[in-house]
């Protein structure tokens, strides 16, 4: 409805917007859960998902928490079926098996209940923040951002399929490993 060219598409992206009286667009939040972190989109309901399938957990809630310095981490909220039995290590290493590591979340609040709404939904606004030294300190994805950086600075210099031309035949299958050795050496030179 929005062209007159044949086959045009309309994409939804999900996030909500509205037209502002001098044409621009303002971003007003998403229709779904989806949160941004390290640069990627999550969805805070798949990782309650993996959570779920833990058998020590009756029920659990995702969300992102900012603190005051603008820090963004992925909170989880965890009723456990017995209380006293669950660690934050535990849980950490079971969703290591299941999901990528940007979804793990690095923090674990265990709570007596979640809270609800009048509906029976998790009321996610009513979940508490965490208190200073309840969560594990996280580590500085700035380091990564650094590194990746680093990589981009020094990859386009060398002449990797030069590195790895004179590899013999029954080596020539870690071509990719030998690339990155190669790089490591030249990164840390």
């Amino acid at each position: 409805p929005f062209s007159a060219a044949p086959g045009a598409r309309l994409y939804k992206t999900g996030d909500r917007a509205r037209y502002l009286p001098d044409g621009n667009i303002q971003l007003l939040g998403r229709l779904d859960e989806q949160v941004k972190i390290h640069g990627f989109r999550v969805e805070p309901a798949e990782i309650e998902s993996a959570l779920m399938q833990h058998p020590e957990i009756r029920h659990g809630a995702v969300r992102l928490h900012e603190d005051g310095a603008g820090r963004k981490r992925l909170l989880a909220y965890v009723v456990a079926t017995r209380e006293g039995t669950l660690t934050s290590s535990a849980l950490r290493a079971f969703l290591s098996q299941k999901l990528p590591h940007y979804m793990v979340p690095s923090g674990f609040i265990f709570l007596r209940s979640l809270p609800l709404g009048p509906t029976g939904k998790i009321d996610r606004r009513g979940l508490p923040a965490p208190q200073p030294g309840e969560l594990e300190p996280e580590r500085d994805h700035r380091d990564d951002e650094q590194d990746a950086q680093r990589v981009g600075q020094v990859a386009p210099d060398l002449d990797l399929a030069h590195a790895v031309d004179g590899l013999d035949a029954a080596l020539h299958p870690l071509q990719p490993e030998v690339a990155a050795v190669v790089l490591g050496v030249r990164l840390f030179d």
